[in-house]
């Protein structure tokens, strides 16, 4: 396994498969967010990337405080979306703070949860089960924001990034003859997603997106494996699988993409 597969294998074990992609993105095209996961060991990696997310929570959540709107906009989502899929994720065992600070209406406070246990996690040496379970919903909204705050806190330009979402039915969202895209697709419900009419309307506010995956030259890379793209069909449902698998291919319909040019 090469080294940019390993960006894709801790969406294995934790709800971060936006971070994953848009690291992969970033990988590919910016020479210094190569080098620096080079110069890791393989089990460095998700280490790598949880330093990342609490990163980047905790920057919104300082521009936030200083009523930057569009950060107010963005951290509310990340905290809106991650809750659709459980507050479990803003638990920690054996820890009865969050009881205790109980603000149910402060989205501060709930993205600080987020951002310490990334940290947490990015700085242990061992078991980290008590920080279990690991996982931030992004949005297309903050998966651009991301992007654009990767490349500006290294001083470069961010490319002219595109977002293209699914309008009505006939709306064709995915282009396979494109290089590099992030592709945001629905999920079959399941109990990892919300399963009461009210949190399903909420869920609809965001497309119904459920995974991120990093697509490049005909192959998707997720879960620290390469899938091969088999077809496109019945508008954007996508048909892959992986290489060499016994396993039928999996088939998930497009809801966005996310592509960029200099």
């Amino acid at each position: 396994m090469v080294i940019n597969e390993w960006i894709t294998q801790p969406n294995q074990t934790a709800g971060i498969c936006g971070f994953c992609a848009a690291l992969y993105a970033l990988y590919q095209t910016n020479v210094r967010y190569r080098q620096r996961f080079q110069e890791f060991s393989k089990t460095s990696v998700d280490k790598i990337i949880y330093s990342e997310v609490s990163y980047y929570i905790k920057q919104l959540i300082e521009k936030k405080e200083k009523e930057e709107l569009e950060a107010q906009g963005v951290l509310s989502e990340i905290v809106e979306f991650t809750k659709l899929f459980g507050e479990k994720y803003f638990q920690v065992k054996n820890n009865n703070s969050m009881e205790e600070e109980n603000e149910l209406d402060d989205v501060v406070f709930w993205a600080k949860i987020l951002a310490k246990k990334f940290e947490d996690a990015s700085s242990c040496h061992g078991d980290i089960e008590n920080l279990k379970p690991l996982g931030v919903a992004m949005t297309p909204r903050t998966i651009l924001d991301y992007l654009k705050f990767a490349h500006e806190r290294l001083g470069d330009p961010h490319p002219k990034l595109r977002l293209t979402q699914r309008i009505d039915q006939n709306d064709r969202v995915f282009n396979p003859d494109v290089d590099e895209a992030i592709i945001g697709v629905r999920e079959d419900l399941n109990s990892e997603l919300p399963s009461n009419t009210r949190m399903l309307e909420e869920f609809h506010d965001y497309q119904q997106i459920a995974h991120w995956i990093y697509y490049c030259k005909g192959n998707l890379y997720q879960y620290g494996s390469i899938y091969k793209l088999l077809s496109l069909e019945d508008e954007d449902f996508i048909k892959y699988k992986k290489a060499d698998s016994p396993s039928p291919p999996d088939k998930k319909e497009v809801i966005c993409t996310i592509t960029w040019s200099e």
